[in-house]
């Protein structure tokens, strides 16, 4: 997963066993409305719910402001189809 100050978190299928970099990660879905700067990730140990940490500022750094943002956590069930 990752995730920035657009506004999504995006979900990509890991394969580590591929050859190729460009194989080895792969688009899966992206989740939307996310209000803020995505400062942290995490999954439960069963990768069923993703849990982002949200503020109005990048983690690293005060170069930016989402005044509209309140700082959060973002908790999103997911569902994966094999």
């Amino acid at each position: 997963a990752s995730g920035s100050g657009n506004g999504y978190v995006n979900l990509y299928r890991a394969n580590p066993n591929e050859q190729a970099a460009g194989e080895r990660l792969r688009p899966l879905a992206t989740i939307p409305r996310v209000e803020g700067f995505v400062n942290g990730l995490a999954f439960n140990t069963d990768a069923s719910v993703l849990v982002a940490a949200v503020g109005q500022e990048p983690r690293l750094g005060s170069w930016d402001r989402n005044k509209e943002a309140r700082n959060a956590l973002f908790v999103q069930k997911l569902a994966y189809d094999d």
